[in-house]
């Protein structure tokens, strides 16, 4: 896979428990990717992630945020 500029910063958060994936955005991640050899490395990594179940309260507020930031182009797994 490779490796950004920002990677040092990711592998940091992650190995302190700062990040938590819901599960929409798993879906973006890997469909972002561009080889099966990137999807797979990825996939091993996201997979040890801890995630945070979306409850219908939760999807009512990301609802509202995107009415609020309507005219912008910002995609549904960006408002989670």
């Amino acid at each position: 896979m490779a490796r950004t500029p920002l990677a040092p910063l990711f592998n940091r958060i992650i190995d302190e428990d700062r990040v938590i994936l819901v599960r929409v955005v798993l879906s973006e991640l890997i469909q972002g990717t561009k080889s099966n050899q990137d999807r797979h490395e990825l996939q091993e990594t996201l997979i040890a992630l801890p995630y945070l179940e979306m409850t219908p309260h939760s999807w009512l507020l990301t609802g509202e945020m995107g009415t609020a930031l309507r005219g912008r182009v910002l995609p549904l797994a960006s408002q989670i």
